[in-house]
């Protein structure tokens, strides 16, 4: 039975005190100086995503001598990488850690000079000691990602840590200020539990591609959660608000709306039978469709449609930016009525026959990547 009360109660979203966000912007990372790798130490953190690769930790060498440490996940797996003086040191752990766990690793490094042994454990699995080579790396590091500028010739394919931090302590020794990230680059915070699924906190917007095209039909389908009664979840227009198309939450319902510039302006609505159903804070599968004939809105299973009597469309001369979950102030509304943007989780985008993931975006602005607040 579908909910005729109203809609899920909006929570205010509780954020972990302790923990930062990397990756919604790019570059982002931390950058220290420390100089512990020259001793014995013991290093240990936490951390949690749900991407398959990113860098944790990285420290090099000269450019002239190419010899770095690096923590990373690698398709899914935590993987420690060492590259001296000699024969490189690769330990890679079974486990799949890109589940939206927490998940701590340690690693320690004790011995004198060239005696000294390596170790490192992940969730308390730890691995055979071995011993470490001899290398000359700088007296810093970088958590998440690094700067532009930084190019080591014999390090490649680094990418950026998506999702969170905390508990960096090197020698029992908290080396992060989650309450001042002024120095850091493009970091922030983490919501308690998430699942799969960007986050658009209301004042958040993403731009699909600069010159999109419609042509004589487009599909696009994702899916959704949200608890508000009103959001902005597509939209494009020319210049001249028209010719548009958009999709938006309007009033519980989902509309569609498409402005051919030669006609009235043609909705379609689908509200699964009630003013609630959509904002009820679970996921929906959503598949909407345009040709010069029609407009489709398949929510759940249900679908609904609106026929177009006048095929001479204009839509095609559309060449705009395809906004997705709201609007900055400057862009055209085109056939929105609404005025706010998306609040909620959406993911499983598709334009058309292309899935793309957030990260290739041509702009995000305040999208939260991969952090839906779980509610259990």
């Amino acid at each position: 039975m579908q909910n005729t009360q109203g809609c899920f109660p909006a929570l205010a979203q509780q954020i972990d005190p302790a923990a930062i966000k990397f990756g919604d912007k790019m570059p982002s990372y931390v950058y220290k100086k420390n100089a512990f790798w020259k001793k014995n130490f013991t290093l240990e953190m936490q951390f949690r995503t749900l991407y398959p690769n990113g860098l944790l930790l990285i420290s090099v060498g000269s450019q002239l001598k190419v010899q770095y440490n690096i923590l990373e996940i690698r398709k899914g797996k935590l993987q420690y990488f060492i590259k001296g003086k000699r024969k490189p040191i690769t330990i890679v752990f079974d486990a799949k850690v890109d589940d939206g766990q927490w998940h701590t690793v340690i690693i320690e490094q004790q011995g004198i000079k060239k005696k000294k042994k390596l170790r490192i454990a992940l969730d308390g699995e730890w691995q055979k000691p071995t011993k470490v080579p001899r290398s000359n790396v700088r007296n810093e590091f970088y958590l998440g990602s690094v700067p532009d500028n930084l190019t080591t010739k014999d390090i490649q394919n680094i990418q950026q840590f998506i999702g969170c931090i905390r508990e960096f302590k090197i020698n029992n020794l908290p080396q992060l200020n989650t309450k001042d990230l002024s120095d850091y680059m493009n970091l922030g915070s983490c919501f308690p539990k998430v699942e799969r699924g960007a986050y658009f906190g209301g004042d958040a917007y993403a731009i699909y591609k600069r010159d999109f095209q419609v042509n004589k039909q487009l599909e696009l389908s994702f899916e959704f959660k949200t608890s508000e009664h009103n959001g902005i979840l597509m939209s494009i227009s020319n210049s001249g608000n028209s010719p548009a198309l958009s999709i938006e939450l309007q009033n519980g319902g989902m509309v569609m709306s498409v402005d051919l510039a030669n006609s009235p302006v043609n909705t379609v609505t689908n509200n699964l039978n009630s003013d609630y159903a959509l904002c009820n804070n679970k996921w929906h599968n959503v598949t909407a469709l345009y040709s010069m004939y029609e407009l489709t809105i398949n929510i759940d299973g249900i679908t609904r449609s609106w026929a177009i009597y006048d095929a001479n469309t204009l839509l095609e001369e559309i060449e705009a930016p395809l906004y997705i979950g709201g609007l900055p102030d400057s862009a055209p509304s085109g056939t929105l009525k609404i005025k706010e943007n998306f609040k909620g989780c959406l993911r499983k985008l598709k334009v058309g026959e292309v899935i793309m993931d957030w990260t290739d975006m041509e702009e995000l602005n305040r999208v939260s990547l991969d952090s839906c607040p779980f509610v259990d």
